[in-house]
């Protein structure tokens, strides 16, 4: 009998809003493409071709466009957070490995609103490159000055 592995990278991005006392006013699960130069970097981080420890960062943008795996960047993006890497969690689960980053957006300038509608998350390099690892759209979020966003990403290996 031979042997038969089947690994998929996959992602789920979590968006809660709260309002300013800490209520949630949104929460939302949502799929998410793997683009094809995150996945290319994963392999080029396995044979050596890359150096150095990446940053990642979740951004968040207005664009609506469907995710395509040959997006290379959001299609207008409006916001770039630090995942801070205090927030990684990762755990061993159904012949997975799971990461979870985080980050929080802060609130939106007063008196501005945005409607958000994609999100990914961008890996920087070394040499000051920046990889969109994922992408996903979803229904629209509004940013505003009285609103926090938490954005989990679920990355299953």
């Amino acid at each position: 009998m031979g042997l038969h592995e089947l690994h998929s990278l996959k992602g789920q991005l979590s968006i809660v809003s709260n309002n300013l006392e800490g209520k949630t006013i949104y929460k939302n699960r949502i799929n998410n493409l793997i683009t094809n130069a995150g996945r290319k970097l994963l392999a080029e981080y396995m044979i050596g071709r890359i150096d150095g420890q990446p940053q990642l960062y979740v951004a968040v943008g207005t664009g609506d466009e469907p995710a395509d795996n040959k997006d290379t960047s959001l299609t207008n993006q409006v916001a770039k957070v630090k995942v801070m890497e205090d927030s990684f969690l990762t755990h061993y689960e159904n012949d997975e490995v799971n990461i979870t980053l985080t980050a929080t957006l802060p609130p939106a300038e007063e008196g501005k609103e945005e409607l958000l509608k994609e999100a990914g998350v961008i890996i920087s390099l070394q040499d000051g490159s920046d990889v969109l690892y994922n992408k996903t759209v979803f229904p629209v979020v509004t940013r505003t000055d009285k609103l926090k966003i938490s954005l989990s990403w679920d990355l299953k290996f």
